[in-house]
């Protein structure tokens, strides 16, 4: 107590902070609180992401994700002494997980996807269970994957994709989630800007998996697509097709619609592109599975 007095002056106010301190110490039966519980991130399965409170809706349908609490380090870094400087280095104990979640928000999946996990996926058949685990064990050094999942709507084609971009992000991959419809609309709106390019522009740039949603629109889309649509979704999927083809890219495509009408209806038979969809996806994924969402209840107006 002195030598603190010594250094800090010996104002009475001071004095007395100090005796009040001094005496709840010395009180051996004052409550003493827990000392924080450690988190061990070290290991953590992006399958619980959701259960540990990690992300959480966020504004224009996209996951918001939470710094993770660890009592180890500070935003993230621990300072470590080399010699006799200190110096930031990324947690050991959070770091990797920080990484995953800016990695997860960067990927741009819509908020119904918070809950979407392994360990609750049911698979339709072996094929799709053979695809999925073929994506999640690639390294990103071997071969770049390319799959296509087609079937009746809410039968749990999103999901995969939802799961995947949880994983693969957790394992060092930047991945892009995007939709078929949304994405062509977000390139019509960037034709205003000034800038000189468009949203499609810069939409491959750095992506190393593209997990692409209800290709031909919700729902299957329409028989009536617009020249603009159908001659727009050749040159983006041959741009796809370049970047998967050089090894660069995975690829995953999700649509209700039939390779038939995929075919028939928006490739008109165009060889060019069928060429490049059949290297792509050879054999598409038929999924069989009855809609995961609440059946159609036929009494009321939307079920009739």
């Amino acid at each position: 107590m002195g030598l603190i007095m010594k250094r800090i002056g010996d104002e009475p106010k001071l004095k007395a902070m100090l005796n009040s301190f001094n005496v709840l110490l010395e009180d051996e039966d004052r409550v003493r609180p827990d000392p924080p519980v450690k988190t061990d991130w070290s290991n953590f399965d992006a399958d619980y992401y959701h259960l540990n409170g990690l992300i959480f809706p966020g504004r224009n349908r996209l996951i918001g994700v939470a710094d993770p609490a660890c009592h180890a380090c500070t935003e993230g870094y621990e300072y470590v002494r080399d010699g006799i400087h200190p110096m930031a280095i990324p947690c050991r104990n959070c770091g990797k997980l920080r990484k995953s979640l800016n990695r997860l928000l960067r990927a741009g999946l819509p908020n119904d996807s918070i809950n979407a996990c392994i360990s609750e996926y049911c698979f339709d058949n072996h094929n799709q269970e053979q695809a999925f685990y073929s994506l999640m064990n690639w390294d990103g050094q071997s071969a770049a994957p390319s799959y296509m999942f087609y079937g009746q709507p809410g039968n749990g084609k999103s999901t995969l994709l939802y799961i995947l971009a949880k994983h693969k992000t957790a394992d060092g991959f930047r991945v892009k989630y995007a939709h078929h419809y949304r994405t062509f609309e977000a390139q019509k709106s960037s034709w205003s800007k000034k800038n000189g390019t468009t949203h499609l522009d810069n939409f491959l740039y750095d992506v190393d998996l593209l997990l692409l949603d209800e290709f031909g629109g919700l729902g299957g889309g329409t028989k009536k697509y617009s020249d603009w649509f159908k001659n727009t979704t050749i040159e983006f999927l041959g741009s796809i097709y370049e970047r998967w083809k050089g090894g660069k890219m995975g690829v995953v495509m999700t649509t209700n619609l039939f390779p038939t009408a995929i075919k028939n209806d928006l490739f008109e038979d165009n060889y060019a592109i069928l060429s490049r969809m059949q290297d792509m996806f050879q054999y598409p994924i038929h999924m069989t599975g009855q809609d995961r969402r609440k059946p159609l209840n036929k009494h009321s107006v939307w079920g009739q």
